[in-house]
């Protein structure tokens, strides 16, 4: 019986350790397949714009991906699928900015700054 036992434990450990590789594998395949956009909201003066609101809408479907910015007015958007994108920014006292053909490509971070202007 106790051998039974042993050989059961055995099993089960490479079953975990194999599903365990699996998932990591499978993170690894999402994390090439996809891009991460990152970046900093500014003011004229430079100075970072916190709580700034970016999305990220397909311009090929019907998906956008939204974050806030930080303290610091820096975003970062992960795991999002390669394609054409339009980024708009929005934060109270600030002009709206949508910047266009923001082309994401699957395995590469992608850097893009704003500087909003003050709304009249």
């Amino acid at each position: 019986m106790k051998g039974h036992h042993s050989h059961v434990l055995a099993t089960a450990s490479v079953t975990l350790a194999a599903l365990a590789l699996f998932g990591f594998v499978a993170r690894v395949d999402a994390q090439l397949a996809t891009a991460t956009l990152s970046g900093m909201v500014s003011d004229p003066t430079g100075a970072g714009v916190p709580g700034a609101q970016v999305t990220l809408q397909s311009t090929l479907e019907q998906a956008s991906r939204q974050t806030i910015t930080d303290s610091a007015g820096t975003y970062v958007i992960p795991a999002i699928l390669p394609g054409t994108y339009l980024l708009v920014i929005k934060a109270g006292g600030f002009e709206t900015q949508t910047l266009t053909h923001v082309v994401l490509v699957a395995g590469q971070g992608s850097t893009l700054n704003a500087t909003l202007l003050t709304s009249a």
